[in-house]
């Protein structure tokens, strides 16, 4: 599809308010990936694609953190750029998400980059926060912004750049074979980030809810959404025991405390 330059400049924009949001207000940290496909795929007049591929890059991001500053895939502009990509060239969701992916990957390079670039501004919004001067300070570490704006605004003005009809002819060009093994490969990859987050999740102890899950998918032919609504269910059956638990153990400790302090335990009792 063409696209025309007030929708290039809206996903310019609407990739710099991501970028924003991540850096400060953090709004969109619980489905930020689905929030960035959808929004690229209004932009570009295809929200379903844009949805599709957020949706399962937000699958691949569960379990994965940037914790202690790591560098991790940045599935935010995997989910921007492979929605560009799905829509542009007309092959739909899978072959975005497999362009989305290893751009998630590449990514962490640029990442690594720009936390390089930016240690010089930190280290001079210090020194001016040392002498007391809070508004040269607030300058420095705003020009380090830049930085973070150019890691994604730089890859989707490149892939507007390369445009709708050269994206399609490459896909043309590919052999049918391999875009069905992209599309094969897209529908494993929800798994990938499902057995992450199940790593770091207490499995054996919740083992039955897991298999009643699969159940009701694989048996039943729940949807999704009902499988939610089936689990957010039992999470409350399962807080609400727990809480009684706590409570009634709280009860004779409580006791047991208030007899102590006259000097009477349970032996003599």
């Amino acid at each position: 599809m063409e696209v025309t330059f007030l929708q290039m400049a809206a996903v310019v924009l609407f990739s710099a308010i991501i970028v924003y949001d991540q850096m400060n207000t953090q709004l969109l940290v619980i489905g930020g990936k689905v929030i960035a496909g959808l929004g690229v795929g209004l932009i570009l007049g295809d929200p379903v694609t844009g949805l599709a591929v957020g949706a399962v890059l937000e699958l691949m991001s569960l379990g994965v953190g940037a914790y202690g500053g790591a560098s991790v895939p940045d599935y935010w502009l995997g989910a921007i750029t492979g929605t560009m990509v799905a829509v542009m060239s007309g092959k739909g969701a899978d072959f975005g998400v497999l362009v989305g992916v290893p751009l998630s990957v590449l990514a962490i390079q640029l990442d690594v980059l720009v936390r390089t670039a930016t240690t010089f501004f930190v280290h001079k919004a210090k020194a001016a926060a040392d002498r007391g001067n809070v508004a040269v300070a607030y300058r420095w570490l705003w020009n380090g912004y830049t930085f973070w704006f150019l890691k994604y605004i730089v890859p989707v003005v490149l892939l507007f750049a390369i445009g709708a009809d050269a994206m399609s002819a490459f896909v043309n060009w590919v052999p049918q074979w391999f875009i069905a093994g992209f599309s094969i490969a897209g529908g494993l990859l929800p798994v990938v980030g499902i057995a992450i987050l199940l790593r770091f999740m207490n499995t054996k102890a919740h083992l039955p809810f897991l298999i009643f899950g699969f159940a009701l998918v694989a048996y039943l032919k729940v949807p999704m959404v009902g499988v939610a609504v089936f689990g957010l269910a039992a999470a409350i059956l399962v807080f609400r025991a727990a809480s009684k638990q706590a409570q009634a153990a709280a009860v004779p400790s409580a006791s047991n405390a208030a007899l102590s302090t006259v000097g009477v335990n349970n032996d003599e009792l």
